[in-house]
């Protein structure tokens, strides 16, 4: 493409006049931006310039991402226990804590195999074993602080969890129906949503999707969210065992000392 500052202003230029200040604010945020125009349309008395815009310098925002990152997480993780309703708690446990604490331990075991095989940084492949056993971003916020994680490496690995949370939302619901879930139920969906999936979000998209497919109004997205949420109790015990395997274990081996408490090894 051409020079971005002249390709705007051929955009404003189609739109007219009344762009003027819309106009003002481009020329007064253009020396931190990179502007790229992809369309122009009109229609009737209308036009619409769509504009394609990157920061060329995001070290200013350094400060807000860190905020965000690290304490509106965190203290969404702790606002995310008084929403839980104990009681349900333990009546869903009794059905799928079985099934929890395998797909918790399946989900380590594998994050220290790639971690072996693969040579990731022992503190990305905890937070991404973590993550993906537990509750996705949640667990990875409250572990960080734990193994002293940089904000590189929790980038790192809340990028790799919100990708696999993002295919679950979108392929989940034909997963289920490759199995042979009950559809007159969201019971067993339900569960299964919870147990596997990361995120709370992406739990309460596949099982929205699997409501509205077969009429089932709330009934696989209350299941699989009492689900998740008993799911995410595990970050108790998880980092009780990080600071256990952190302590009698080098840092770059808290996975393996994970297993190793776990399993009874000294």
């Amino acid at each position: 493409t051409g020079d971005p500052a002249s390709e705007l202003s051929d955009g404003f230029a189609q739109l007219g006049t009344s762009a003027n200040a819309a106009k003002d604010v481009y020329k007064a945020l253009y020396s931190k931006l990179n502007c790229k125009v992809l369309s122009v349309e009109e229609e009737g008395d209308t036009a619409t310039l769509q504009i394609e815009v990157t920061f060329l310098d995001k070290t200013q925002f350094q400060s807000g991402i860190t905020f965000l990152s690290k304490k509106v997480l965190q203290y969404a993780v702790i606002l995310l226990g008084f929403g839980l309703n104990l009681s349900v708690i333990l009546e869903t446990g009794k059905q799928s804590l079985p099934i929890i604490l395998a797909t918790i331990s399946t989900s380590l075991i594998i994050a220290y195999v790639l971690h072996r095989i693969m040579h990731v940084p022992g503190k990305i492949s905890t937070l991404v074993g973590v993550g993906s056993s537990i509750c996705g971003g949640s667990a990875i916020a409250a572990t960080a602080p734990v193994i002293d994680a940089d904000d590189e490496e929790v980038a790192q690995a809340i990028s790799v969890i919100f990708f696999f949370n993002m295919l679950a939302a979108l392929f989940f619901p034909a997963l289920g129906a490759l199995l042979g879930f009950s559809a007159t139920s969201g019971e067993a969906f339900g569960i299964f949503a919870g147990t596997a999936v990361n995120d709370t979000s992406s739990v309460t998209a596949a099982a929205s999707t699997w409501d509205s497919l077969y009429q089932l109004g709330t009934q696989t997205l209350d299941k699989a969210v009492t689900v998740k949420l008993t799911r995410t109790l595990a970050i108790i015990p998880i980092t009780a065992l990080i600071c256990g395997a952190i302590t009698r274990f080098s840092e770059g081996k808290i996975l393996a000392g994970i297993l190793r408490i776990v399993l009874g090894w000294n």
